[in-house]
Order: C-alpha cells, then structure tokens, then sequence
C-alpha cells in the first residue's frame, strides 16, 4: 500500500505482472496483410515485351484483392525467377495510394518498356506494398469518358516518368522555414500537384520576390559582369534586402540581395557578399 502512493497503482502492478502474481495477457500477432502470389509459366519467356500479357490476369486478381478490402497501395514489387541465378526485382512506384487496374496495368507497361532480360522468365511474383486506405473524394462527371482534364491525369503523368526515368529522377519539392535560399527547400517523394497560386514569385508577406529558376550555387560575376553592376548598366528594380543567418551551422552567410534589369530585359537575382564584395548570381526570374 505504501509504494502504491508513493509511485502509483501502476507500478505495483506492473510488479506483480514480473512476479507473476497477476495475468498479463498479450493480444496475437497479427501479421500485415499484403498481397503476394506466384505464376509459373508452360514456357519460359525470353522477352520482355511477352511478359505485360502475361502478367494480365495476376494483376487483375491483385486489384480484386485491393477492390475487396477497400483498400489500396503505393508500390509494388515484381521478382522475375529464372532456371538459374537470383530472380530481377522490379519495384513499381506509384504516385498516390490506388487500387485500380488500368493504373498498375500502365505503370508495369511503361517499366517494362524496354527491360532487357538478363535471362529466360519461368516465373513471376507480384508482391503488394503496405495496404492503405483509400481517400474518398468526388470525381468529375466526364472522369474515365476520355476527357483530356481528367481527374488522374497529372498522377498518370508523374507513375509513367518515374517507370521510365526511375524512382528518383521525378520528385516534389517542400518549403522549408530559412531565410538562406539554398537552404530553404527540400525533396520529397510523395508529390502532390500545387494550385495555381503555389509557384508563384512573390510570396505574400515577402519584401521582395523570389525567382522560381535558383541556381544550383551561386555563379561569382567577375570582370565586365561585375563592373556592369557597379557602374549602374543594369537598372535597379528593388534592394537591398540583407539576409544574415547560418552562423549556427558553419554555414553562415551575409548578403545583401538586388532585382535588377538587364537592358534586354532580363531580371535577374544578384546579391554582394558583405565580407568579400564580390558579386554573384543567385536566381534568374521567369
């Protein structure tokens, strides 16, 4: 009674749960439910282009498995067997969560558009990613009748260049809150399509715009370019704007940034290292 006002009823109990004086009953394990089946072939195929039809009925009874769950995936896996060596694993990426067979049907054309087969395929298995629910939301009328503006179109786009281009060569990009712009965003998979507000060049609540075009690292304006800027050639549109912050991470900077305008009209993003004074290029306007 004493330790239980002391630390609680709790922890006598979990006392007597290590003594065994009390049950501790533990729920069953219940693994995750994923889809994984295997086909073997009559006869091995030696190209790839054979493999799409062959593959038809495996990935419809994958989508009847997702229809019946109401639920859906965001990858798959696919392990080409063969006589000998270790089976090719293709991994399916998709854009958002779906269960829908046209969908898996493209995305597994289009990786397969062009695979060499490093061997004879005597057998495939198609393995489901984590199972996930669908997000219910209202379609257009026209959606599936052949309409160009329809509802997946831009998904469809986004799965068909990641088979062809691979998983990390199509990517979305997120804000992050820093004032260094070459610090202030990142990669990220999931992509989801921006309005036409979102990739805009003036944020709201912002002095000064921010080219949506930013150089990979900032290009030194040495020589003619320099003394353009110095000299007055180009037309000051708005500046300066200081960004001083980093000095936290080793990678501190000190720049005061400039719009200007180039005589042919370009705009152009330019900023002076205080330190140095030297002259860079940091974005170009569209």
């Amino acid at each position: 009674a004493g330790l239980a006002r002391r630390l609680g009823p709790g922890a006598v109990l979990d006392i007597d749960i290590a003594l065994t004086r009390q049950p501790a009953p533990r729920r069953a394990f219940v693994p995750r439910e994923r889809f994984r089946e295997r086909c073997d072939f009559e006869t091995e195929i030696e190209h790839a282009a054979h493999l799409e039809k062959a593959l038809e009925p495996l990935l419809g009874r994958c989508a009847q498995f997702l229809r019946e769950r109401q639920a859906g995936v965001q990858a798959l896996e696919l392990r080409l067997r063969h006589r000998a060596g270790p089976a090719t694993r293709l991994r399916l990426g998709l854009a958002s969560v779906t269960s829908e067979h046209r969908r898996l049907r493209d995305v597994l054309a289009q990786r397969l558009l062009g695979l060499e087969l490093a061997a004879p395929v005597r057998a495939v298995e198609l393995i489901s990613g984590r199972l996930q629910a669908l997000s219910a939301c209202s379609l257009n009328v026209f959606t599936g009748c052949g309409n160009a503006q329809g509802h997946d179109t831009v998904v469809q786009l986004v799965e068909r260049l990641r088979a062809r281009l691979g998983e990390q060569a199509v990517y979305g990009v997120s804000a992050i809150p820093e004032h260094r712009p070459e610090a202030a965003w990142r990669r990220v998979h999931e992509l989801r399509p921006a309005s036409g507000t979102a990739m805009t060049e003036k944020s709201s609540g912002e002095a000064m715009p921010r080219p949506v075009w930013l150089l990979d690292k900032p290009l030194p304006l040495l020589g003619q370019e320099a003394c353009q800027l110095q000299q007055g050639s180009c037309m000051t549109e708005q500046g300066p704007e200081r960004i001083e912050s980093g000095w936290w991470d080793g990678k501190g900077v000190t720049r005061d940034y400039y719009v200007m305008r180039q005589r042919h009209g370009a705009r152009l993003w330019v900023f002076q290292e205080r330190r140095t004074k030297l002259w860079y290029l940091h974005g170009v306007f569209a």
